[in-house]
């Protein structure tokens, strides 16, 4: 996956840590991200500027590994 603001693509670490925390920011461009399962069972980053999307899927269920 990659930053949707400035295209850096996430080393596997991060994008592990970015399913643990839901919302972060961007080690390259430092923009606040957030991370949440699609509708598709994968997953998305969308900028979060304000927090409001935050809050929205704070309470979906924590990352499952796919089996």
């Amino acid at each position: 996956m990659d930053c949707p603001v400035c295209k850096t693509i996430f080393s596997n670490v991060e994008e592990i840590l970015m399913a643990v925390d839901k919302s972060f920011y961007c080690h390259h461009c430092w923009s606040r991200l957030i991370y949440y399962p699609d509708r598709q069972g994968g997953c998305c980053i969308e900028e979060d500027i304000t927090g409001d999307k935050w809050r929205r899927v704070k309470d979906i269920t924590p990352f499952q590994p796919r089996s």
